[in-house]
């Protein structure tokens, strides 16, 4: 059973931003000087957790499935599926797992009513560069039609998993997603051939609807955020990270690449540059920028998508001779004034620090289990709470669980 967090009083009335962050317009984030953090009881195998913390997506390897804790509600996934990434609707009222992606790029995701209703595979999206019509207009093979391909079922009282339903669609290849509302997300299908399509899906209808393409045959890689009507990516070219970001406007689909000027952060290049949070107001995105070439990292700097200057933070130095901490995940407050951010010394060590969106020094805030290392998202919510999330190909989070910050 999930225990639920109750060590503050909570923000009432809120409502929900577009990356899914319950907001309130007067939130104040608890004062850098006096905040503390302290983590509820984690449950077992949980690949996401709710963002009220009130409930855990589950997975069981013996009987293949996930279930939704406390409740019945499962999905039984095929049995050559291993989950990957995984989260709840804001509201709750779903959740979304995808397939850990596969050598041959095949990576399939389901959306699932927690309560009611049955799951939907989403199928692979038509209109990105593949799956079109031929010239004599004749409908493309595989053309996105709702299949299902896993089971909806209460938990299996034999200890047997219930028989996963065919017609799975084996030509998706989803490696990352988020939830733009409690109804919409937002996710990245690749083709091996063609790069990678950002797609839109609802939850009242399960087929795809393109919203920009990667240029250049590029592919957008882990993590994907969005906020305020934009969305930014992390961009590789033949499969090997390059030193921008796609930043696509959701309304109209229009795109553009910002490359991160490495000399400004103080490296010689930038081989890769992670997109870690968007502000709540869409203008600001937390990065990590890294030197594979001569082994230098900047570990956040926050990039303006206007200007796209970079102010790197201080601090990840940790004292005693240890080494320095390196970021895993950060999250923008509700107000976008302060950031969260999950950081890891070695195998053995991770902790959560905390310091000012505007830059500056990051300040050691509680420490956390090393299964930290699993986390690709953070998400900061209007009752204080930062909720975990799964990286894509991770394990699940083990011995994480949401933290309530106090102060």
């Amino acid at each position: 059973m999930l225990a639920v967090i109750g060590a503050a009083a909570l923000v009432t009335g809120c409502t929900t931003h577009a990356a899914g962050t319950p907001k309130q317009a007067a939130y104040r984030p608890p004062p850098l000087d006096s905040i503390t953090g302290r983590m509820a009881d984690p449950v077992e195998g949980a690949l996401a957790y709710a963002l009220d913390g009130a409930a855990a997506l589950v997975w069981n390897g013996d009987r293949h499935t996930a279930c939704v804790q406390p409740g019945d509600r499962c999905l039984t996934l095929p049995h050559d599926v291993t989950p990957g990434f995984a989260s709840f609707a804001p509201d709750g009222r779903h959740f979304m797992l995808a397939e850990s992606i596969s050598a041959d790029f095949r990576g399939r995701l389901w959306i699932q009513p927690v309560t009611g209703g049955r799951a939907e595979e989403i199928p692979a999206p038509s209109g990105c560069g593949r799956n079109e019509p031929d010239a004599s207009g004749a409908a493309p093979t595989g053309d996105a039609t709702p299949t299902g391909g896993a089971d909806t079922t209460t938990a299996p009282t034999s200890g047997a998993p219930a028989t996963p339903a065919s017609g799975t669609d084996a030509s998706a290849s989803y490696v990352d997603a988020l939830w733009l509302d409690s109804s919409t997300l937002l996710a990245v299908d690749v083709d091996a051939d063609r790069g990678s399509c950002l797609v839109r899906v609802s939850t009242n209808d399960p087929r795809p609807e393109p919203v920009a393409v990667a240029p250049d045959g590029g592919v957008v890689y882990p993590p994907l955020v969005a906020e305020g009507g934009v969305a930014v990516a992390g961009l590789a070219v033949a499969y090997h990270a390059a030193d921008s970001l796609l930043v696509v406007d959701l309304k109209t689909g229009a795109s553009r690449t910002i490359t991160i000027d490495g000399a400004s952060i103080g490296l010689s290049h930038v081989t890769r540059v992670m997109a870690m949070d968007i502000s709540p107001d869409g203008r600001t995105v937390l990065v990590k920028a890294m030197d594979d070439v001569n082994f230098e990292f900047v570990e956040l700097a926050s990039l303006d998508l206007e200007t796209s200057s970079l102010t790197p933070f201080q601090g990840w130095e940790a004292g005693d001779g240890d080494p320095p901490w390196s970021a895993t995940a950060a999250t923008f407050s509700p107000d976008g004034s302060e950031v969260i951010v999950v950081a890891t010394q070695d195998s053995d060590s991770s902790a959560l620090l905390a310091g000012r969106s505007a830059g500056g020094s990051v300040t050691h805030l509680a420490d956390v289990p090393a299964s930290a290392l699993a986390i690709g998202r953070l998400t900061w919510t209007a009752t204080d709470l930062v909720v975990p999330g799964v990286a894509a190909g991770a394990s699940p989070l083990l011995d994480l669980a949401p933290i309530q910050l106090t102060g």
